[in-house]
Formats: C-alpha cells, structure tokens, sequence
C-alpha cells in the first residue's frame, strides 16, 4: 500500500531521490505463523523514528487492517517540561497518525525521566495512560522503595540503563495489563528493533511471546512482532519515501537516530550539538549530571566529551530549524510527495548513538 495522500515537499538538504534505495518484500517481514488477520488489536510501539514508521507502513503493505491498528508513544519527561526528549515529539506521532489515518494514544510515568532521577525513598510514579475510554493513573503506591538520583549509564542492562525499562517497557506492561479491552482477546505489540543496530539487538527474535501476556489465567493474548528486525538502514529509508513520510527534524539537524534528544548514548558530535545550538537542553544536562556526583559516561562530564567533538554540519546549515526544533508543536510536513522525497542529512550516519 503507498500512500496517496499529498502534500507540500518538507524541509530538504539535498535532491529528490533518484530511484530506490533497496528492495523490498515486506511479505517476507511477516513470519508465516504469523496471521495479522487473527488479531484484534495491533499496537505499534510509536517513537517517531525511522524503524518505528517502517514497522507501522510495513503493516499496512502487508494488509493489516488499519482499524485494528492503534500507534503507542510514550512520552519519556511525562507529563513535565522537557529535560530528555524533543519538546515537538508528541506532536509529531500525532500529525503523523492523524495522516495515515490510525489512532494514536499517549503514555508515561507520573513526573517523566526527572521525577525518576529525583526518586529519593520513594516508590516508582504511577502509569498514566490515554485510552478508548479516557484517561487512567495506575500504579505509584508500591511498598518497594528505592533511590536514584542519578542518569542511567550506557549498558545493555535495563537495571542500570532506567531510562527504557521504567519510561517506556514498564509503562506499555502496565497499559496491556490494566484495560479489560485486551481480556479474552489476541494482541499483537510491534516494535522497531532492527538486528544492525548493535549485537545486543541482533539476538532479539522476530516474533515471541510478550511480557504482558496471560493467555493462560486470564485469556489475555500478548505476542511481539519486530517485523524491520531483519532490514538494513536503507530498507527502511525506502519504505518511507515510497509512503512519502518526511522523517522528523532529528534527522534533518544530522541525528543518526530519534531517541531522546538528549539521549545518554549521544556521542561527542551530538553533545557538541547541544552545547553550540540547544545551550539550554545541555545546561540541563550538565547540571542534572554535576548534582548527581556521577558522569553520564565513565570518566568524563558531558561538557568534556561535548568539547572532543564539532557539531553536526546538517545542524550548523539550517540554523533555521533550531527555533522550531524547541517549539512543542510540530509545524513542517509529515508527508510529501514520494517523488520530491530526499535523504535527510542523518540518514545512514554514525553508529552508536542508542541502546546495544
């Protein structure tokens, strides 16, 4: 299925795409035990990043019904002022749905990323959700306590690496977990997990069994489809151009990944970035750091791995989309024309800057 939505062309650092870049069967990203018709929801792990619209327009090629299909984003700072993420996220995933004409719902821990952090003798926050119904608060009165008042470090470890496990893995558990909607139902959760992004990655299956899942006590059916795991960078480039999705601004300003926009895994060149053009978000950063008694990385502050690096050439040509990179309503297009569609400067650009 493409598109055949128009829109105006979006930002562009370089000429329309001259044929594809890849081949692609998405009829071979589907396993064959895998019948997208015998589910009754299909939730789609929603970040805004490039594998994650893949994993969403894959489905659709490969016959999916649309109105089974619900998009989830979690909003990592919740429901505070942004210390983590890009202030336009939310807005992006919703335009974006809004365009291919799927629902979309929003969650995240009571107080995001900061509250968290901050935790002193206290229990995790509660789990706020969106849903069919309205808005839900689960959660946040456990009798385990606990204490942070650090960042996450950059392991493969979800214990030590907080930032996945309790603003994003935990909150979708909890959201399965705490809607009669999903009883005696088949769901399928998809995420965007690609084997090339590192080693750790390239050992998750393709299609397992979820976590939430309690087909046995209480017929709530939860399996897990990573149906881009096997794609390379430029599968997933193709896939959007041919749908004529404009990938976000963190690709524009030379970001190789949209996680969060101060992503602890950032390397020197998207610090620097930081520190030159977002000098706020990194004042942040640094303070938050400096208060916590322990670097980000082992060894050094982020201002010092900041000043190992230049900032990303992409972003230092179109100073004009710093300002409405800090806006929190996403204003450029979502979909353009495929035949206007280019590369954005961060496409295929340096490894290492996200999760193992």
């Amino acid at each position: 299925m493409t598109s055949t939505r128009q829109a105006p062309r979006g930002p562009s650092l370089g000429a329309p795409i001259d044929g594809p870049l890849a081949k692609i069967d998405v009829r071979k990203s589907i396993p064959p035990e895998v019948d997208l018709a015998s589910y009754d929801y299909i939730v789609i792990c929603m970040s805004g990043g490039k594998d994650s619209i893949a994993s969403v327009l894959t489905l659709l090629d490969a016959g999916a019904d649309p109105n089974v299909i619900e998009l989830h984003h979690h909003r990592m700072d919740g429901d505070g002022p942004p210390l983590m993420e890009w202030a336009w996220e939310s807005s992006y995933c919703r335009r974006l749905a809004e365009a291919l004409g799927l629902k979309i719902y929003f969650s995240w821990r009571e107080g995001g990323f900061a509250a968290e952090m901050d935790r002193d003798n206290a229990p995790t926050g509660a789990v706020c959700f969106e849903s069919p119904e309205g808005f839900r608060r689960v959660g946040g009165n456990s009798k385990s306590l606990g204490t942070r008042g650090l960042f996450p470090q950059k392991t493969n470890s979800l214990r030590t690496r907080w930032c996945s496990a309790t603003g994003k893995i935990d909150v979708l558990d909890a959201v399965l977990r705490n809607q009669d909607r999903f009883l005696g139902k088949r769901t399928l959760v998809v995420d965007g997990t690609r084997a090339q992004e590192s080693t750790g990655r390239a050992g998750y299956e393709t299609f397992e069994v979820h976590r939430a899942d309690a087909r046995a006590k209480k017929q709530r059916h939860v399996d897990t489809l990573r149906c881009v795991h096997a794609w390379s960078e430029a599968e997933v480039c193709e896939i959007l151009r041919q749908h004529g999705v404009v990938p976000s601004l963190a690709y524009w300003l030379g970001f190789s990944r949209q996680s969060c926009m101060a992503c602890i895994f950032l390397g020197s060149a998207g610090y620097r970035t930081l520190l030159d053009l977002f000098p706020s978000r990194f004042s942040l950063i640094e303070q938050r750091e400096a208060r916590s008694g322990k670097t980000i990385t082992m060894g050094r502050t982020v201002r010092e791995i900041a000043m190992m690096g230049e900032p990303y050439s992409a972003a230092l040509q179109r100073r004009d989309l710093i300002g409405i990179a800090l806006d929190d309503v996403y204003r450029p297009p979502v979909l353009c024309d495929p035949a206007l569609w280019s590369l954005p400067p961060g496409a295929f650009g340096k490894a290492g800057e996200g999760p193992g």
